[in-house]
């Protein structure tokens, strides 16, 4: 990955993280990495602990952000989420896995896309 695909990337988690907190979630932890991978965003909305993939992008070519998370993607962040419950030792949580697309147009402008429940097993 390049130093500039990592910096669009550590830029939109953070303008995801603000987002969510406008929405009115808590945001627990970011970038938390365990054995199995790593979840940008662990946030509680309520009782219920949201597990957000940050997808960004520039330009239109190659698809949307969101389609960035395929099914091997999916199986990865359930691993992983079901991983950090248990690192955590919380027994029998309520989560889901959301996808915050982040995509900038040429002038640094950008657009937010909240799919809620993207992910199920």
């Amino acid at each position: 990955m390049t130093k500039q695909r990592k910096k669009l990337g550590s830029e939109a988690e953070g303008i995801t993280a603000d987002f969510l907190r406008s929405k009115g979630l808590r945001i627990i932890e970011l970038n938390h990495r365990n054995k199995i991978g790593e979840i940008d965003i662990i946030a509680k909305d309520g009782d219920i602990f949201i597990i957000v993939e940050v997808k960004s992008k520039t330009g239109i070519g190659r698809g949307s952000p969101e389609e960035m998370v395929d099914r091997r993607k999916q199986r990865k962040l359930i691993r992983t989420a079901e991983a950090y419950f248990m690192l955590q030792e919380i027994d029998e949580p309520d989560w889901r896995i959301d996808v915050v697309a982040v995509e900038y147009d040429n002038f640094g402008d950008f657009k937010i896309n909240w799919l809620k429940n993207a992910v199920e097993e």
